[in-house]
């Protein structure tokens, strides 16, 4: 799974650009602010491809990833800008998230 995006730059800069509190999900994070400020538009089409090996950032650090993931759905759960419907899928997600990471913690 992955993605290629486009920003315009003065968008980016608008909303602060990354947060670099975060090691490993800063541009997540951005993508949440972006959609709360400005419409995205998401496409099915294949325009990039990346390969996965056991030395890569997202395999190592894969718990501060999942903390730094959890991070960010406290800090948008409260917003103001989340609908009910939204909220809904952010628990089902978490929840989704969490029960996987136990589950292959017993793995």
């Amino acid at each position: 799974d992955t993605e290629a995006v486009i920003f315009n730059k003065k968008a980016a800069i608008s909303i602060g650009g990354f947060d670099t509190s975060y090691k490993f999900v800063a541009d997540y994070e951005f993508f949440l602010r972006m959609g709360l400020t400005f419409d995205l538009f998401g496409s099915e089409a294949l325009v990039s491809k990346w390969r996965v090996h056991k030395g890569q950032a997202s395999q190592t650090m894969e718990m501060i990833m999942f903390n730094e993931g959890n991070r960010n759905y406290f800090k948008y759960f409260h917003s103001n800008y989340i609908t009910t419907k939204t909220r809904v899928r952010m628990i089902l997600n978490f929840g989704k998230r969490y029960l996987k990471k136990v589950l292959f913690a017993w793995t």
